[in-house]
């Protein structure tokens, strides 16, 4: 992490980049990185910080120097000095400079600008050093006129061969023994997490005298402290759940694929040494309510892998290369903590328009280029559930081969996938055997051909209910609920099937099917 980091500040340094932004709020780990690029090759570079504030620092005691100073003073004190020696501008925590437009950050950014070019004229002036301005702050927020200036860097999270020897080195200061059969398991789960983050959680532990080799115990502090993470990243969201193909209702062809490929999921390293391909991920794409969210979480179960939501609608920003930039961090955050399953729900809804002349953003199809390019590029074992309705808006290039690795398309159910659609709800709602089924399944289900898994689950939910409240009204004094065939045929006269409410829009999505070749889910 620290080395891969230094070698891309070197690299900036070399091709006298003006301005090098590094998004993390780790400004322990940067510092480290900074006193040895700033010792590299006996160049002796100065360092100069400052942090909003508190004022200029004294970047190795970090003792206050002036708090009164200003951003804007201190950097046209270098500017006027005609940066004489060789060196570094630190400057921290500044990123809300850059989107309050009062006087003192519009003289700022006109200060970065007037540095940033006598920067990239050095060669110009022989009497002038090597200077390197790097900003360090949480979040990116880049003014139009600073934008070529600029090169981001984000802080690579740790390894697990990295967070091994975090827990190794805490352990030793905590004279923890007894605990090096759980440390590679305890750092796969702490993957996605920075090195102040692993060390504050492993504070915290041990002053609330977790017992360290309880790998559940742990596990679970680490899972809760990582859904808070990515709540506060407003970019991605763990989801919690219980569903498997058994709560799936039909879609035999894609339970079997799914089934097929748990045998290479679940045995990873061995699958290596056959050189078979890792999975990339399934395209789903059908009728509303027929199970194509279901699917992405059963497929977490049957991998046995954490579940993450991500909204890409959540990345768009208001300023320049914000959108782009919140993609590249919450891809990076995606592969910090594979292995995974990236669930993207709708996502025509986040790219549809993108194909058609005029239509679409330039920023969302920047964003629609950067995820195809990690999805062809991803080496981490990131398996995507992407879910659509109406991909009609989605360019041609988004369902080639090698992005996915199969393509589903999910129709209305059949008569016998909606007999197990009733059952699997029936018995859901049975957990406690309040109730007994005196159903004929074939005289419910005839003539349903337009109903969907959510308006099956609405006919059950209906039929109980109905049952429940004759039960009150007859005051019928046996515990055992009875729904019969009667009462799921009325439940479903009630119940306007989606062949009907959307008649027009689901003959548009089999319209589109035609157009591409998918595989039958069921």
């Amino acid at each position: 992490m620290r080395e891969e980091l230094k070698n891309e500040i070197f690299r900036c340094i070399g091709r006298k980049c003006p301005i090098v932004y590094i998004n993390t709020i780790n400004f322990e780990t940067v510092d480290g990185i900074i006193k040895d690029v700033a010792s590299k090759d006996k160049a002796d570079r100065y360092v100069s910080e400052y942090l909003y504030g508190l004022g200029e620092l004294d970047f190795y005691s970090k003792s206050i120097i002036d708090s009164e100073m200003s951003l804007s003073e201190f950097l046209n004190n270098h500017k006027e000095d005609h940066f004489d020696n060789c060196g570094i501008l630190l400057l921290k925590n500044i990123g809300e400079i850059f989107e309050e437009k009062h006087e003192e950050n519009i003289r700022v950014r006109a200060l970065l600008l007037q540095i940033a070019m006598q920067i990239q004229n050095l060669d110009n002036r022989t009497d002038i050093k090597d200077t390197t301005i790097f900003i360090v702050a949480n979040q990116v927020s880049i003014p139009n006129e600073l934008a070529d200036f600029i090169t981001i860097l984000d802080l690579p999270y740790p390894t697990s061969d990295e967070i091994q020897e975090l827990l190794i080195s805490f352990f030793k200061k905590k004279k923890i023994s007894d605990v090096g059969n759980i440390i590679k398991k305890v750092s796969i789960i702490l993957k996605g997490l920075t090195e102040y983050q692993i060390n504050s959680l492993l504070e915290k532990a041990y002053f609330e005298g977790l017992d360290f080799n309880n790998f559940k115990e742990i596990s679970k502090v680490i899972v809760e402290i990582k859904k808070q993470i990515l709540k506060k990243s407003n970019l991605l969201e763990i989801v919690d759940t219980s569903e498997s193909l058994d709560s799936i209702g039909g879609l035999n062809n894609l339970k079997k694929w799914l089934l097929n490929k748990q045998y290479v999921m679940n045995n990873i390293e061995c699958a290596k040494e056959f050189e078979v391909d890792l999975p990339k991920g399934i395209l789903v794409v059908g009728m509303p309510g027929c199970g194509k969210s279901l699917t992405a979480k059963a497929c977490a179960s049957v991998f046995d892998l954490q579940l993450v939501r991500f909204d890409i609608g959540r990345l768009l920003g208001k300023y320049v290369g914000e959108s782009e930039n919140n993609m590249r961090k919450a891809l990076l955050l995606v592969e910090s903590i594979s292995p995974c399953v990236l669930w993207v729900d709708e996502i025509e809804k986040s790219f549809s328009g993108i194909s058609k002349a005029g239509e679409g953003s330039e920023v969302t199809t920047r964003l629609f280029g950067q995820f195809l390019t990690w999805m062809q590029e991803k080496k981490s074992i990131v398996f995507i559930v992407a879910t659509a309705n109406d991909i009609s808006g989605i360019p041609a290039e988004f369902f080639r081969k090698g992005r996915f690795d199969e393509l589903f398309f999910v129709d209305l159910p059949n008569k016998k996938e909606c007999e197990e659609i009733l059952k699997i709800h029936l018995e859901k709602r049975n957990k406690n055997k309040t109730k007994r089924y005196d159903v004929d399944f074939s005289l419910v289900v005839d003539e349903i051909n337009k109903y969907n898994g959510a308006d099956l689950e609405v006919v059950v939910q209906t039929a109980i209910e109905n049952s429940f409240i004759k039960k009150c009204r007859n005051n019928t004094s046996s515990e055992i609920m009875n729904i019969t065939t009667q009462d799921l045929i009325d439940a479903k006269k009630s119940v306007i099937p989606i062949g009907d409410v959307l008649k027009e829009r689901i003959e548009h999505i089999k319209k589109i099917k035609s157009k591409f070749h998918f595989t039958d889910a069921s």
